[in-house]
């Protein structure tokens, strides 16, 4: 019920002026941010209670078609009249700046550095709605404005065992399956009934894809608590800083990518192979789905081979990873210009001479080798396979 009638406001009618007696500050949108004053002259805006000079009153009330008269309560209480029924629309909330916050003038309004806190018209300091003459909105504005022991409206579970009001509670990460983000998906818990349609119609936008995330600020938030008519007589609400919101996704894990890299070495060596790793491979937060590893490349670099493996989930490629392996290389046995002893094999004979290395190798590599070979001797070159130190193996 309306505590006292300040005011009623026909279809068409002429401003009517109302103002907060204590610490209270009325609220405004205006091109984008919220302004505050002490008075106001209210009219109705395209179906909006507004103040006269064109800022929206937050938070916003809209007045249904029909309406005779609008009636605004000393306790901030707005109500409508249409023919016999008189139908309550909300109650307006008064601003709280603490003792150090300075105003600064906006034209006729005044806006603020720092976000206040809400209380309603006659509790918490606030003080009370009179109705009298308007002069300019920030005419009565005080550069230290009083302040007293109140409750904040948000983030104050005792409040809502005291008014009975819903307690909905916002979680600093939210995880969603649909393609938009709308704040009935962020609330944990049951929405009330009254509330769901509203909540729906405060939409932020496309939805990350799995393994990505955004965020939202608090006061995005409350902003669009405001637009969609969302006020402290609905309900509570304890909202973080900054809400993260995410699609579910899928770890990838390290050894999982590592793995995948040394199988597709293996299989192109034919043989499996022990090979340490270089550097971190991170893990990687990926859709839910099926996973595939496809090998991209695999180069190989002096004594590192680089391995770049395509992740896919759902037959669909989403990123990729590189894996960076050092291969233990054995020591060099033979050098060039080295003198080695030649086994030559040729048809089931073997004949061991002197030859020279024309390069350096380890055991199991091929190099160039020169030996004497003839009557009279002539000089020939052959490939041969390291045996062991001083030592090598040609077949003929």
């Amino acid at each position: 019920m309306i505590s006292t009638l300040l005011a009623t406001l026909a279809t068409g009618f002429l401003p009517t002026s109302i103002k907060v007696e204590g610490g209270g500050y009325l609220r405004f949108a205006l091109e984008g941010r919220i302004v505050y004053s002490k008075t106001a002259n209210l009219v109705s805006r395209d179906g909006r209670l507004s103040e006269a000079s064109g800022a929206t009153m937050m938070p916003l009330f809209i007045l249904p078609e029909g309406s005779n008269s609008v009636q605004v309560g000393e306790d901030g209480t707005i109500s409508i009249q249409s023919g016999q029924i008189r139908k309550e629309l909300g109650r307006l909330t008064l601003a709280m700046f603490s003792a150090s916050e300075s105003l600064a003038s906006q034209g006729s309004y005044l806006v603020a550095r720092t976000r206040p806190k809400l209380e309603y018209p006659g509790e918490g300091g606030s003080g009370k709605l009179v109705h009298g003459n308007v002069q300019s909105a920030n005419q009565l504005i005080a550069s230290k404005p009083p302040t007293a022991n109140r409750q904040p409206l948000t983030n104050n579970p005792k409040l809502h065992t005291l008014n009975s009001l819903p307690f909905l509670i916002i979680p600093e990460k939210v995880v969603l399956t649909t393609t938009r983000m709308t704040l009935d998906q962020f609330v944990q818990g049951d929405v009330p009934e009254n509330l769901k349609g509203r909540m729906r119609l405060a939409d932020f936008g496309i939805a990350p894809k799995g393994g990505f995330s955004t965020r939202i600020t608090r006061s995005r938030i409350e902003t669009k608590l405001l637009m969609v008519g969302i006020e402290p007589k609905d309900a509570r609400f304890q909202i973080p800083e900054v809400v993260e919101v995410c699609a579910p996704s899928q770890t990838i894990d390290a050894k999982t990518v590592i793995a995948a890299a040394l199988k597709a070495v293996s299989e192109k060596s034919g043989s499996p192979v022990e090979l340490k790793v270089e550097g971190t491979v991170e893990p990687y937060q990926a859709p839910m789905g099926a996973i595939e590893f496809k090998t991209d490349s695999i180069i190989e670099r002096g004594n590192q081979i680089l391995v770049a493996v395509a992740i896919f989930v759902d037959g669909k490629r989403i990123n990729s990873k590189q894996v960076t392996f050092s291969v233990e290389l054995a020591p060099i046995v033979i050098k060039a210009g080295d003198l080695v002893k030649v086994e030559m094999r040729a048809s089931g004979i073997s004949v061991e001479v002197t030859g020279r290395a024309k390069k350096a190798g380890r055991v199991g590599e091929s190099i160039e080798v020169e030996v004497m070979l003839g009557e009279p001797a002539v000089r020939t070159s052959h490939l041969a396979v390291i045996k062991a130190p001083g030592k090598v193996e040609v077949k003929l």
